[in-house]
């Protein structure tokens, strides 16, 4: 999520399949954090009256994921022209995906376009004071927009194309460095990448050419402690896991 008005201002959001996912929130997921920052974007997929910055749902059906989105200056909330965009999109062989604006009836396929410009309303206290006593980002509003995932295609014989595996951060929590394991069923090019719990990119651990599996050490000693959120990307997938740093 990106404004017109104020370049510098940025939030992100993930919502990635993971076959062992549940459709509720569940151990991964990571919530949207409380920022106490007086000029901010935020941007959520709306779970249990909060917001989500890792949204993992199961791979086995369609899924329809609300968002949320927000503008806050000098800590109150504003009018402002914003911008949607999915640069690391990547879909299962035969699944499609659409952004669904409930204010304006707009659906956006998100494989044919990579940009959503909209004019956001100036909304009634859901991001400014109310949420700074609150460790997690609350969210007590109805969600402008909803993702929508689904159609996933069989080959002829009934099985599913095959698909890329990625492990899960081990250890986790970790103090130094942490590795994680990816399985791609070809030739693909992989990069792996630290974002904290805001979304913001802080580090990139592994870019390269995969053949077949590759285990990646993600570097995290000069990280403080907390939880971060390490990105996963090839050609024909993107995957998001949870790590959390202990010192």
């Amino acid at each position: 999520l990106t404004s017109d008005d104020r370049p510098g201002l940025g939030a992100e959001v993930f919502v990635t399949l993971v076959p062992e996912a549940s459709v509720g929130v569940d151990a991964l997921d990571a919530w949207v954090l409380t920022s106490l920052a007086s000029d901010r974007l935020v941007l959520g997929a709306v779970a249990d009256g909060g917001l989500l910055a890792l949204d993992a749902r199961p791979s086995d059906a369609p899924v329809e994921v609300p968002i949320a989105v927000g503008a806050v200056e000098g800590g109150a909330e504003r009018a402002e022209a914003l911008r949607l965009s999915w640069p690391g999109l990547a879909l299962p062989a035969g699944w499609s995906a659409a952004l669904v604006d409930r204010e304006t009836g707009a659906e956006v396929d998100l494989a044919a376009q990579s940009a959503y410009a909209f004019d956001l309303a100036a909304a009634t206290e859901r991001f400014a004071g109310s949420s700074r006593s609150s460790v997690v980002q609350p969210f007590p509003g109805t969600a402008r927009f909803v993702v929508r995932l689904g159609g996933a295609a069989v080959d002829t014989d009934g099985a599913a194309p095959p698909a890329a595996q990625v492990s899960v951060p081990a250890p986790n929590p970790a103090g130094d460095r942490a590795t994680i394991r990816v399985a791609v069923p070809g030739a693909e090019r992989v990069r792996v990448s630290v974002h904290d719990a805001l979304g913001r990119r802080l580090a990139e651990a592994f870019d390269g050419d995969v053949v077949g599996a590759v285990t990646v050490a993600v570097d995290v000693s000069a990280l403080a402690t907390g939880l971060y959120l390490v990105r996963i990307e090839g050609d024909s997938f993107a995957e998001t896991r949870r790590l959390t740093v202990v010192r």
